[in-house]
């Protein structure tokens, strides 16, 4: 987030399953919501680079305050399977608001 902003929000592009016949791709994109806590819906956006695949959904947003941690998920190595990598992200907010 830029300075002077922190994160409150954010929105992940995830691929679904293809099945055991598809490749692939799980999470392409992330995208957070910055703002400045004196002005909430003052709202910058962060977007990493994304790939085409997948739809952007909603992975929340604090209800009062802003994230203060991150924990992503990693799929194994498949061997002869299908590999993904990162398969989606969960952030925590401060003052016990929740989960994104």
């Amino acid at each position: 987030c830029p300075d002077g902003t922190w994160m409150t929000g954010a929105s992940v592009r995830i691929q679904a399953s293809l099945g055991a016949a598809g490749d692939d791709s799980s999470l392409n994109g992330i995208s957070l919501a910055c703002s400045n806590t004196s002005y909430p819906a003052d709202i910058t956006e962060v977007r990493s680079g994304t790939g085409f695949w997948g739809d952007w959904e909603s992975a929340g947003a604090c209800d009062a305050g802003y994230a203060v941690a991150a924990r992503m998920r990693l799929q194994s190595p498949q061997d002869a399977g299908d590999d993904t990598g990162a398969v989606d992200v969960e952030f925590g907010c401060q003052e016990d608001s929740g989960t994104l």
